[in-house]
């Protein structure tokens, strides 16, 4: 289907993959500053995906290695599990 190959619907607003992404997502969040979270989630889906796919638009800080890691997760999971939806389409 034509926009829902968008990655902002892939990783934060297609509804098959909804409870993967609410698990992953609370790995992403357990890892962030408290100031972190409340601004990524206050971000429209669009926003938030550039965000995210930019290294959360800062340089690279070494105590956020934990977070790194789980963004890395949510994103290859949330593809690959919306890759499975689809094709079971």
């Amino acid at each position: 289907t034509g926009t829902s190959y968008n990655t902002h619907h892939i990783l934060f607003e297609c509804s098959g993959p909804a409870v993967k992404r609410a698990v992953l997502w609370y790995r992403v969040e357990s890892e962030c500053p408290a100031n972190l979270v409340d601004h990524m989630n206050r971000m429209y889906s669009q926003t938030k995906c550039n965000f995210v796919l930019n290294a959360l638009m800062c340089e690279y800080v070494p105590e956020w290695e934990g977070l790194y890691e789980e963004l890395a997760s949510f994103i290859y999971i949330m593809y690959k599990t919306y890759m499975k939806v689809e094709m079971a389409q």
